[in-house]
């Protein structure tokens, strides 16, 4: 897979250090979300018909020279969303100090999937940081949206 590609290329240059990676490649054609994950949060795709948690499929590049990574790959229908985030996104405080979570952001965008009220990442960023008791985050973050529309 091209994360063991990865780590071959980056071992040497890592010099002990480590990164996680979530890589996908979707072929249109097939509707057809081939993916590998090494020591990322989980991806969440969510479908007219389900929730799908994209594990890791492996440890983060750089931890052991000889890890494996295994790909998946999963059918993806029509007005489908995927969130690929770092952990920066969701580990924070709540004003009654209980860790937001993961399951927190799979709720909230869930949620907002279903109510069919798909907000912007901007707007889905404002609404996160409101929850955020500090209003400020620990960690870095990231969070990219990709929508998978019917094409008529």
């Amino acid at each position: 897979s091209i994360l063991c590609f990865i780590r071959t290329r980056c071992i040497s240059s890592l010099n002990w250090r480590y990164f996680t990676i979530w890589y996908g490649i979707y072929c249109r054609s097939s509707q057809t979300l081939t993916y590998a994950n090494g020591g990322h949060p989980p991806s969440i795709l969510i479908t007219p018909e389900s929730i799908h948690e994209l594990s890791s499929t492996g440890l983060p590049v750089g931890f052991f020279a000889d890890s494996l990574y295994q790909q998946k790959s999963l059918l993806v229908p029509q007005n489908s969303i995927l969130y690929i985030l770092s952990d920066g996104i969701f580990e924070f405080n709540l004003a009654n100090e209980t860790l937001w979570g993961m399951q927190g952001f799979t709720d909230l965008v869930t949620k907002d999937y279903q109510d069919k009220k798909i907000k912007s990442l901007d707007e889905l960023l404002a609404e996160i940081n409101y929850l955020n008791v500090s209003n400020s985050f620990a960690d870095d973050l990231s969070m990219i949206a990709i929508s998978f529309q019917d094409e008529s």
